[in-house]
């Protein structure tokens, strides 16, 4: 037997020729193989479990992750709580030791942490001003809604108080249980 395309001589058992690769005449081109049916269901079945588990996932992200942003804003919001009352604690000791307030975070960053002495932790922009009988804090969120909701103001009467909304809080705003 002999190839239609080169004219080399090829064993008759070989479907195509071992020279050139083309199809041997007389051989019957692609044999069809047929998938199982129970294949076929098992495909379906993981097609439909994998998009089951993809939405389900879907569905409680939708649900979780604002409420995981809420929970981590207001954690900031209380950081910030916590560092007006460290600065109130550190004024006491600045005022004990130089008969006054610190006029200035940096005034107080041996008695705080420097990144709060900086004015930016947590999320929230801290401003300390006044003088040696009195001063004020006011903590912002440096980026509102994103990183706190909430706006402190606090001076030497250690009040915390509160503002729901951008607007600085002021001494007339509401007092932090």
């Amino acid at each position: 037997m002999f190839c239609s395309s080169c004219g080399k001589q090829v064993d008759s058992s070989g479907k195509f020729c071992l020279n050139c690769g083309a199809p041997l005449a007389g051989v019957s081109g692609q044999t069809r193989k047929r998938i199982s049916p129970l294949v076929v269901v098992l495909i379906v079945l993981l097609a439909v479990g994998f998009f089951g588990v993809v939405s389900t996932m879907w569905i409680v992200g939708g649900v979780a992750i604002p409420k995981l942003k809420r929970a981590q804003v207001r954690s900031q919001e209380v950081m910030s709580i916590q560092d007006i009352r460290l600065i109130h604690m550190a004024q006491a000791q600045y005022a004990a030791q130089y008969g006054g307030y610190a006029t200035s975070l940096a005034q107080l960053v041996p008695l705080i942490p420097k990144d709060l002495g900086s004015g930016f932790k947590n999320g929230y922009r801290f401003t300390l001003r006044g003088g040696p009988k009195e001063y004020t804090v006011h903590a912002e969120p440096v980026s509102f809604g994103a990183t706190g909701t909430c706006t402190y103001y606090s001076d030497q009467t250690l009040v915390i108080r509160e503002h729901p909304g951008a607007a600085p809080a002021t001494s007339a705003s509401t007092p932090v249980p």
